[in-house]
């Protein structure tokens, strides 16, 4: 790599060409976050300069951004205490949480590669408190467990009906009835047409009007933005029932239209876990039964990185394909859909063009908007996206008056699911970083951020008990049994422990459950999993554990008030440090004041680097 970088001198002209080319260099590095640092550059410039000219005498008077000059190891703070003020509260055209967080990420990454490349003097910056990222909105927010059994019962609901009609022999023409529009439209006349049942009253009219000017075609849902069809959707919404359940009795196997195909996406992405982009791309034949290796059930999906591209990610056939593993009894499920899917939407792949041919998300339509029209006749097929599922969410919700737990109306969103499946897979303490492999996050901070909190914290609370107790009863374990540690002369009859880093245990052969389940667990070999030591039942704290204990909380400490965004476990490292809050307070520890006193003082001295996730409060950059 270049050490050195020579930039061209700013002009009147282009007074920030510095900038833009080191913000530009920076942004063809990191192209999965490019957009993130261009968005920043244009802040940095237009906002920021414009409000402080960078808090600069020189900058202020000749307009001209000399990154040696400007950028000194207070650049960051800086421009992170600027965006605070930036932000009071109630002031308009506030940030999101997420853009803050974004802002101070990319502009430390443009930084740390000014510094590397001896652009800026000195070879450090001061990091800041950056905090969390807040949900503004509930677009990707786990379901809550009340939202989820409102949302099952409904689902199962409209998904059953919707099976039903399309189960249908197909419809018979009977030949009944007659025109209903031939009466003139005048009030007199509908009220006799009321009273009568004739015309658009009729039931054998509607029936003429469906087998000669519908071709015995119809959606499942009355959209009343349609000239031609209109009466005929009115009136068939107020049969007995509503129009599905005339469809029913009069055995009409409906259109592939969203209201058939949507409850089965639904139920398939609560399944899969899958976000919205990578549901819809599925193709036809993108279930196995059987992994060329691992002989288990398997889904093939795309998955869309943040440069727009397509990418799919390697397995040891396809280097271009992203599978997912399932279990037995999920499998059955998705494989019941999916074929379900496949059954409805066949006659559209073949009538639908080369496009739509490996294509499992179909449906037809009449425009380019889904809504009937004139011509209803001449039935579309189209493939389902994300603006048109966004689009049936809302009206579903809003038409079934779905609610949230707070009494308001519920967001429904595919992307949801994802979350709710990620969070559900947590609370039954599957490992964090297998979660991150089974759906592809290429970082685990990604995965982090699909966490709902809410639906984490009682059973954190329920570790955080458990934890201490053990903690508690493995103190008296060691001071009646006195052990003496493995790979010591053996007395025979005499207890054995393990020496760690940070704390001795019982069994380093017998893990927690959650490490267990790693993929990468491998039952002969000693767990390292030191960041987990606490929350072992084979933990045992003495007193020359305190200052690296000590020494621990407080690393933790740094990490999460520098960078609790972007710590990766971060509810983990919560509960750790509730944990050696209450080991480490003399009024609730089973050592004594003077003991942690210290410890305290001793681990002033202490320079261990423990975990290799809680990073160091200062960059060291050269």
């Amino acid at each position: 790599m270049e050490k050195h970088i020579i930039l061209p001198d700013p002009t009147l002209a282009d007074a920030f060409n510095q900038i833009d080319s080191v913000f530009n260099r920076v942004a063809h590095i990191k192209t999965s976050s490019k957009g993130n640092i261009l968005d920043c550059l244009s802040f940095y410039k237009r906002v920021y300069l414009s409000a402080t000219n960078n808090f600069s005498s020189e900058f202020k008077e000749d307009k001209l951004f000399y990154i040696r000059r400007e950028w000194d190891s207070f650049a960051l703070l800086k421009f992170q205490s600027f965006l605070n003020a930036y932000n009071a509260e109630g002031k308009a055209n506030r940030l999101s949480s997420s853009s803050i967080v974004s802002y101070v990420t990319s502009f430390r990454q443009v930084l740390r590669y000014a510094a590397l490349h001896g652009l800026t003097e000195g070879g450090y910056i001061h990091r800041v408190a950056c905090a969390p990222v807040q949900a503004e909105t509930t677009q990707n927010a786990a379901y809550s467990d009340r939202e989820m059994d409102s949302l099952n019962t409904w689902l199962r609901g409209i998904s059953e009906l919707g099976q039903e009609l399309m189960s249908a022999a197909g419809y018979k023409t009977t030949g009944a009835g007659k025109d209903p529009r031939t009466a003139k439209a005048t009030d007199n006349k509908r009220k006799v047409e009321r009273l009568n049942k004739i015309g658009w009253n009729s039931i054998d009219d509607l029936r003429w009007y469906f087998e000669n000017m519908m071709s015995c075609e119809a959606s499942c849902r009355a959209v009343h933005n349609s000239q031609r069809h209109y009466w005929f959707y009115r009136r068939a919404s107020r049969y007995p029932g509503g129009l599905l359940a005339l469809l029913r009795d009069w055995k009409v196997r409906p259109v592939v239209d969203l209201e058939i195909i949507m409850p089965l996406a639904l139920k398939l992405s609560l399944e899969t876990g899958l976000n919205p982009t990578s549901l819809w791309n599925l193709t036809v034949d993108c279930y196995q039964d059987s992994h060329p290796l691992t002989g288990v059930p398997y889904l093939q999906y795309y998955k869309e990185r943040s440069s727009g591209q397509m990418e799919m990610h390697l397995n040891p056939y396809d280097k271009d394909l992203q599978i997912r593993e399932f279990k037995e009894g999920q499998a059955n499920v998705i494989k019941k859909t999916i074929a379900r899917i496949k059954e409805i939407t066949e006659p559209l792949r073949r009538t639908g063009g080369a496009e739509y041919k490996n294509k499992l998300f179909l449906f037809q339509c009449t425009g380019s908007n889904g809504s009937i029209e004139v011509q209803v006749e001449t039935w579309k097929v189209r493939h389902i996206d994300d603006r048109i599922s966004s689009t049936w969410c809302r009206a579903r919700a809003e038409e079934y008056d779905l609610q949230a737990d707070d009494g308001s109306r519920l967001q429904l969103a595919i992307g949801r699911f994802r979350s709710t499946k990620i969070t559900d897979m947590v609370r039954m303490g599957v490992d964090f970083f297998e979660i991150q492999s089974q759906f592809g996050h290429k970082s685990i901070f990604t995965t982090f951020r699909y966490l709902a909190r809410n639906k984490i914290e009682p059973r954190a609370n329920k570790e955080i008990k458990h934890a201490l107790e053990n903690i508690h009863k493995n103190i008296v374990w060691q001071q009646e049994t006195n052990p003496i540690y493995a790979g010591t002369d053996t007395i025979a009859g005499c207890s054995v422990m393990y020496k760690g880093i940070m704390c001795d245990c019982k069994n380093v052969y017998d893990p927690p459950e959650e490490i267990k389940k790693a993929k990468d667990y491998q039952p002969s070999q000693a767990c390292t999993r030191y960041n987990m030591c606490l929350f072992c039942k084979n933990v045992v704290l003495m007193r020359h554990h305190l200052p690296m204990l000590i020494l621990y909380q407080q690393q933790i400490q740094d990490s999460l008030g520098f960078a609790s965004a972007d710590l990766p476990n971060m509810h983990h490292y919560q509960r750790t440090l509730d944990v050696l809050d209450s080991v480490l307070n003399p009024a609730k520890s089973e050592f004594s004041h003077s003991d942690i006193e210290h410890a305290r003082a001793a681990s002033q001295c202490m320079d261990a680097f423990i975990d290799p996730v809680v990073y160091q409060a200062v960059d060291q950059l050269i």
